[in-house]
């Protein structure tokens, strides 16, 4: 069987016969025109017959060329055709969390991500409903919580703590964990809040003050009852993922340096067995990774005194 040429000098050739033009070509190709020339001369060269007819200005088809150029435009043609219909039906990787680690966490960072993810396309699917792996409808999802995960593989990315947050005004006039006693407390209670996360209460017993909280107000959603906090309103015994952004921003500090973390409470990323090594869910773990060691770092958890609470026993 007869060695075929390279692909770029056939692509050269077709390309300058569709355009009877070496100029034009180049254009298209964005090369040089000297540069398509080479390719088109190495062609002839190894035929050994012409494939151009030149002219001073114009070039035309040999009878040979005209024979080439018909095999080669129906052969790129039904190339480009199929590339394009496998770019157009590639499917984009499908990544799900709750509504909140994407509101008050990823989207902050979501340049970055996009960054990391170095090209690869991902759809976020934000909802607390449980989606189905096998039937393709996510292929990495984030999850907060203790549940058991069954049939897929599963592994812990984050150990998230809570400690009171309050505005720069009102931290400015707390000297002790008892002096929270004085200031109203925010909790948010919605059906579709997780529950068996700590509340101040196990906060403040952890830090010696064994007694009720006077003033405790319930507010539908956690980002109202965080706003409060950064208002000056109130307090709010915050998640790290929670608060980090209002924290960078200054709105939200940590007048104590006291945390409490629940034994059985992670966040972890679940996806089909045996897909943990496939990209992009290695580019996704590497991002998480850096970008909860930065945040920890910029909230001062090394600094904390990190009491561990025993497991809520209620699934998130």
């Amino acid at each position: 069987m007869a060695r075929l040429p390279s692909l770029a000098a056939l692509r050269a050739f077709e390309c300058v016969a569709r355009h009877r033009s070496f100029a034009k070509a180049a254009d298209e190709l964005c090369v040089t025109a000297p540069s398509l020339s080479h390719h088109v001369k190495a062609l002839e060269d190894e035929l050994g017959f012409r494939l151009f007819t030149r002219h001073h200005r114009s070039i035309a088809l040999t009878e040979s060329g005209e024979v080439l150029f018909a095999t080669a435009r129906r052969a790129f043609g039904a190339l480009d055709k199929t590339w394009a219909t496998l770019v157009d039906t590639a499917r984009p990787f499908k990544l799900t969390c709750g509504v909140h680690f994407m509101t008050n966490w990823l989207a902050p960072r979501s340049a970055r991500l996009q960054e990391a993810l170095d090209g690869y396309p991902v759809d976020h699917i934000t909802t607390f409903e449980a989606l189905d792996f096998a039937a393709g409808e996510v292929d990495l999802a984030i999850r907060n919580g203790n549940e058991a995960v069954s049939g897929l593989h599963s592994e812990t990315v984050y150990r998230e703590w809570w400690t009171p947050m309050v505005s720069a005004d009102v931290a400015r006039t707390l000297k002790r964990p008892s002096d929270l006693m004085r200031v109203p407390v925010v909790e948010a209670r919605h059906p579709r809040e997780p529950k068996g996360h700590p509340g101040l209460a196990d906060w403040l017993k952890a830090a010696g003050v064994n007694e009720t909280h006077p003033d405790t107000r319930v507010i539908p959603h956690t980002e109202t009852a965080m706003q409060m906090a950064a208002e000056g309103a109130a307090v709010k015994l915050c998640a790290s993922l929670q608060a980090g952004e209002l924290h960078r921003q200054g709105k939200l500090v940590a007048p104590f340096d006291l945390a409490v973390r629940r034994e059985d409470i992670r966040f972890y990323m679940v996806c089909r067995a045996g897909e943990q090594q496939e990209k992009p869910i290695t580019l996704i773990r590497d991002f998480l990774a850096r970008e909860f060691a930065e945040m920890d770092a910029a909230m001062g958890l090394e600094r904390m005194t990190l009491v561990t609470l025993p497991g809520s026993g209620v699934a998130l």
